[in-house]
């Protein structure tokens, strides 16, 4: 499809499924686009563009610093951007090789399940679950059997709902949001949450699955994965350090863990 070059601003409009790096893969189903993709030196990455559709990438490897109208932002692995449809952004430098997930979800898939740009914006922003949730959703498209249509449409719609209420619950659930996401590789108690937050044990116990939709445990284990998953991804070093350095109790405990929240292993994912 060939690039057309918008004569606002002098952009570069990218129509569906188009990126500026070069497709490793691409899976579609229904509007939904999901394709990993590489960026090399000696491509041309750095033009002011917008996208079709509303596009969400997750930074496999890599990095960049890139700009939203004058704001300056650095994504590193691991790190998951919203772009709203027609939304220009650019990138100003890359570390390379750089390599991405990006997903386009169409205005008619959207529109067919009574959604718009905001649902999914909210749901998937600061959430600990939307690069887990991409990495699944690719997973799923490999394997491309009779079910996989079905489960990318259930994945794109989980990630509406993992909206995160932490910004309008009482003020001691940011707190405690703080908290983790600052010590996520430390062992952290109920007690440790509730003296932090100000807040009774029970009031924890009773009201984080409310507020961050599952348990304590599950909820700090989707950060130490996250966090594995980047170095993995930016690192040779072995399995077992980096296990160990996020918080697992050996390897094993990290694979397992790992498979569960993405359907890869550590080192399948580290080959991709």
């Amino acid at each position: 499809m060939k690039r057309r070059r918008s004569c606002l601003f002098n952009m570069i409009a990218l129509e569906a499924g188009e990126c500026l790096g070069e497709q490793l893969d691409a899976f579609r189903c229904n509007e939904i686009r999901l394709q990993r993709t590489v960026y090399l030196p000696d491509q041309p990455t750095d033009a002011m563009h917008f996208h079709e559709h509303v596009h969400i990438s997750l930074v496999l490897s890599g990095g960049n610093l890139e700009r939203k109208k004058s704001v300056q932002y650095e994504r590193g692995p691991g790190c998951v951007t919203f772009y709203h449809a027609g939304e220009a952004h650019q990138t100003i430098h890359k570390r390379f090789p750089a390599q991405h997930l990006n997903l386009e979800v169409g205005n008619s898939w959207l529109k067919r399940y009574q959604l718009d740009e905001e649902h999914l914006y909210k749901g998937i922003h600061a959430h600990p679950d939307a690069a887990l949730t991409l990495i699944k959703l690719y997973n799923e498209c490999r394997i491309n059997d009779g079910f996989s249509a079905a489960s990318m449409d259930m994945l794109v719609q989980s990630m509406v709902a993992l909206r995160t209420t932490t910004s309008v619950g009482p003020p001691w659930v940011r707190i405690i949001h703080e908290l983790l996401q600052d010590r996520w590789s430390e062992p952290v108690t109920l007690q440790d949450l509730a003296g932090a937050a100000g807040v009774h044990p029970v009031t924890v116990s009773k009201y984080f699955p409310r507020y961050f939709n599952c348990t304590l445990g599950e909820y700090v284990r989707k950060l130490r994965v996250s966090r594995a998953l980047s170095l993995i991804k930016e690192s040779t070093r072995p399995l077992a350090e980096i296990a160990y350095q996020c918080g697992f109790a050996d390897q094993s405990h990290m694979n397992r863990c790992v498979r569960e929240l993405t359907g890869f292993l550590p080192g399948r994912f580290r080959q991709l």
